[in-house]
């Protein structure tokens, strides 16, 4: 296992990560020799135990240059938690702009303020996630389906029905059921034009 490039443990720990295989991640990592890659998924596996301060302590010191981007994206998401006031949007050009956000970095950040209630700031999150993602996997039908959602119970019906829609065409089966049935009920309320 030792011989192992860095590329190679990076998608074994993303792997683990994923999965939630935390006791796996233990296990391995006295194998692979790439300290700060060791030290930024030690981060990432506390940050996804909620050990918040471990995380940010893990990251104190800097990483080789291949880490420094995912370390900043785990920053970032712990300034979002730890300060509920904070401009978002400013926190992301400081971060290094277009290099560090991502659409998983965008869905993440939008999900920790939805969990806060902060439905305001969570919207164009999820808004930019769904121009940013790529494949249309199980977090975009969750954002497709919170976005309709959350603007339906805004009493936006006029915006919730583009997504509901759009989400009548999931690969999800959940999502696409729910939102065929949304779609019906406020397609039959409309005033007719």
């Amino acid at each position: 296992l030792q011989r192992l490039s860095e590329d190679d443990w990076r998608a074994k720990f993303a792997f683990l990560l994923q999965n939630g295989e935390s006791g796996e991640f233990r296990r391995e990592l006295p194998y692979s020799a790439h300290r700060d890659l060791n030290r930024l998924f030690q981060a990432e596996f506390a940050y996804r135990g909620r050990a918040y301060g471990r995380a940010r302590q893990l990251l104190r010191a800097s990483l080789a240059k291949t880490c420094r981007d995912d370390a900043e994206r785990l920053r970032i998401k712990l300034d979002v938690r730890e300060n509920p006031d904070l401009d978002v949007d400013e926190r992301l050009k400081r971060g290094g702009g277009g290099a560090v956000v991502s659409p998983g970095l965008l869905f993440d950040l939008a999900q920790i303020l939805l969990g806060q209630g902060d439905f305001e700031r969570a919207l164009p999150l999820y808004e930019r996630y769904i121009a940013a993602a790529g494949a249309r996997g199980e977090e975009y039908w969750k954002t497709v389906w919170l976005l309709a959602w959350i603007h339906y119970r805004r009493d936006e019906k006029d915006r919730a029905l583009p997504y509901f829609r759009l989400g009548a065409g999931s690969s999800i089966p959940a999502y696409r059921v729910a939102s065929s049935y949304w779609q019906a009920r406020l397609e039959e309320s409309a005033p007719p034009e």
